[in-house]
């Protein structure tokens, strides 16, 4: 037969009050370790940040590149090869045409103009090959996103790393 459940009127629910190590005041040295530790964080997701923004800008360029070219081609390899090599020659031409601007421009009028090149690209490139600017971006944020974990990452080795040197704990 099922018995009742017998409840324990003596059962405290207060809690103690003893302190953990949590709790109490951090040492100059936990408080030097932990400076040491957040700037690793901010450096490595900062440079996987860049890293993957740069690497995501590129691989989103050649597939926009590529893709247009074998589009526009009809999948003819000759027609594909000589829209990527025209294509190539006129960014390279523009690029360089760019330069002297950085030299006689202020910064924030040719940041203007760096800002304003994805729009360009998306608009007046990629204009007709609506599949590809997605797939190419798609690429590029992956890449983006995984660069950015890679620098965590690569930022909590160098943390860890820091807790083994100086005999603190892991958080």
């Amino acid at each position: 037969m099922i018995q009742p459940l017998q409840y324990n009127y003596n059962l405290s629910f207060k809690g103690t009050e003893t302190k953990t190590e949590q709790q109490k005041k951090p040492s100059i040295k936990e408080g030097f370790v932990k400076v040491v530790k957040g700037i690793n964080t901010v450096t490595g997701t900062t440079q996987g940040v860049v890293r993957g923004a740069a690497e995501g800008v590129a691989l989103t360029a050649a597939i926009g590149l590529i893709g247009k070219n074998i589009k526009e081609a009809d999948s003819d390899i000759f027609k594909t090869t000589a829209g990527i090599i025209s294509d190539s020659a006129k960014a390279a031409w523009n690029t360089i045409k760019f330069v002297p601007a950085l030299l006689t421009k202020a910064p924030v009028e040719n940041l203007k103009n760096v800002i304003t090149l994805p729009s360009k690209f998306y608009k007046n490139y990629l204009k007709n090959t609506k599949t590809t600017a997605a797939i190419a971006t798609a690429a590029g944020l992956g890449v983006l996103a995984f660069r950015t974990i890679q620098g965590k990452i690569n930022a909590n080795l160098k943390n860890a790393d820091v807790d083994h040197a100086t005999k603190s704990t892991h958080y």
